[in-house]
């Protein structure tokens, strides 16, 4: 054999070598890659197979640099030429003469072969042949350029099929998430747009996403003062130091442009590092979810106004029929008071029903700077005579300060009536000879004052501490079936709280007692008590 030496214009090859990663499609590697190796060996064809899998893809099957299709050819030539061998030891063949090797079984012109398997990380990516039709026209040296050649094309096959892979998942994300009928947009970390569904564009005022794609939302035109507000929400969710994952932030927007109302979330998505490495907004359509709770409240008033005035007949003349009815006829009077505890009943649920009515629609005018410690003490106050009926201890316990008593800005009826319901709810539940305790507490870091209530009653199950501040809802429990409710009062608790922008909570064991509360935001500095 002859062992040629390198040469100058193999500086050249391996130049055309190292081109082969710049194409991040198979076809266009394919297309380069043949008649690159079949000029370094001056063979006269060549072909590859490709593999995925360790099947066959068979639209990548090149012969003589044209894409074919003849599969029953190929199908023989895995199964009984000298490709079948190389896929199965997996090892560089170079045939001097094929009339003196068996391994190549076709009976043809050709006589020399170089068959190499093209290999990446142990998968076997694709099979190359090279022939020629002298025999011992290939040396050593070209088998060294082949190889140079396939494990180049190994890396860009792979590389290839990797670009594709991203691609195609990019494209199927891209798809959903244009279809997706929330309005969506994902953004870097300093808030330049990547991608934008149909939905958002609308609301953009765009009609091409080449508009929108690597331009800053805050620097856009815009025609909706909804995306305003979107933006100086971002704008301090990007302020905020240092760039770490954050909690979802929630807020509510409306668009006079599509006349529609939002529930907006903004979220983050990291990068490998775990640093925030760009922020997700999703715009959610509440307009409907708000007209049928806002057609559900009206209905609930006027149902709770139109039955006050028959309820109040219906107790008047059963009166009435009382007064007039001999009391010797025990029957008669024993229903006559089923109506009238009934129809009690039902007007104290239309009370309630109305109180909370009264509480969603009370105006913020109403609002004073209060000090919540003494509306504490005359909500305590108000249900001492309560406790002690039931014999239960109740007390009340402030916890220390420094300066002034703090203050929040609330209508003081509102939030004393909240109190009352926590420390009525907890002494109903609680049996004789038990104990509540009221406190309070001043977080100065968050300018938040806690108010809690703990007793030692029946508890809820675990299960069922999430719905307590639900409308009707009552734990289907034995032990409290005597006792009289509706599930409003601390429904009204929750409606309270969240329109003075604080929160409730709930923590309780059954059969050991529950700890209810809520925080409410003390006033900033920059306002006037």
């Amino acid at each position: 054999m002859d062992i040629r030496q390198p040469e100058a214009n193999d500086i050249d090859f391996l130049l055309s070598v190292s081109n082969l990663f710049r194409y991040l499609a198979v076809d266009e590697v394919l297309k380069r890659l043949l008649p690159l190796a079949r000029s370094a060996v001056d063979a006269e064809e060549v072909s590859i197979i490709i593999f995925r899998d360790d099947e066959v893809e068979w639209q990548h099957y090149m012969n003589k640099d044209e894409q074919l299709d003849d599969i029953p050819y190929l199908d023989s030539v895995l199964k009984h030429g000298l490709a079948g061998w190389v896929r199965k030891h997996r090892e560089f063949v170079m045939i001097e003469d094929t009339e003196t090797d068996a391994r190549w079984w076709q009976k043809n012109y050709i006589r020399s072969v170089l068959c190499a398997p093209v290999i990446h990380q142990g998968e076997l990516l694709a099979i190359m042949t090279l022939n020629h039709a002298e025999p011992h026209h290939f040396t050593t040296h070209h088998v060294q350029l082949i190889q140079i050649v396939t494990n180049q094309a190994a890396i860009a096959i792979y590389n290839a099929r990797m670009f594709e892979k991203i691609q195609t998942t990019q494209n199927q994300m891209e798809t959903v998430l244009r279809a997706f009928p929330n309005l969506m947009m994902v953004m870097d970390h300093v808030g330049r747009l990547l991608i934008v569904n149909d939905a958002m564009l609308a609301l953009l005022d765009r009609t091409s996403y080449d508009e929108v794609i690597g331009h800053r939302l805050t620097d856009m035109p815009k025609r909706d003062k909804c995306l305003d507000d979107v933006c100086q929400i971002l704008l301090e969710v990007i302020s905020t130091p240092p760039l770490k994952p954050i909690e979802n932030v929630f807020f509510e927007v409306n668009s006079e442009l599509l006349e529609r109302d939002f529930q907006g979330t903004i979220s983050t998505w990291s990068s490998s590092q775990r640093e925030v490495a760009g922020y997700v907004i999703v715009l959610s359509d509440i307009t409907q979810i708000r007209e049928v709770a806002s057609f559900k409240d009206e209905m609930l008033r006027i149902a709770a106004h139109d039955l006050r005035s028959p309820l109040s007949l219906i107790l008047g003349y059963t009166d009435m029929i009382m007064l007039e009815t001999p009391e010797e006829a025990t029957s008669v009077h024993t229903y006559l008071e089923a109506i009238t505890q009934s129809s009690k009943r039902m007007d104290l649920l239309l009370e309630e029903i109305l109180r909370v009515e009264r509480i969603r629609h009370s105006p913020s005018e109403l609002y004073q700077f209060i000090s919540p410690q003494e509306v504490m003490e005359q909500a305590t106050g108000n249900l001492q005579a309560f406790a002690d009926k039931k014999g239960i201890q109740l007390t009340i316990y402030h916890s220390p300060i420094d300066g002034p008593s703090p203050l929040i800005k609330a209508d003081p009826l509102l939030i004393r009536q909240a109190m009352e319901n926590l420390i009525n709810n907890a002494l109903k539940y609680t049996p004789k000879g038990g104990e509540v305790h009221v406190t309070n507490r001043i977080d100065s870091a968050n300018q938040r004052f806690h108010f809690t209530v703990v007793d030692n009653g029946i508890g809820i199950p675990s299960d069922k501490a999430k719905y307590v501040f639900e409308s009707f809802f009552r734990v289907n429990d034995p032990a409290i079936a005597s006792e009289q409710g509706f599930g409003l009062g601390l429904n009204l608790v929750k409606n309270v709280i969240e329109k003075h922008h604080g929160g409730v909570w709930v923590d309780s064991v059954l059969h050991s007692g529950s700890r209810f509360g809520f925080w409410l935001p003390l006033y900033q500095a920059e306002e006037s008590p």
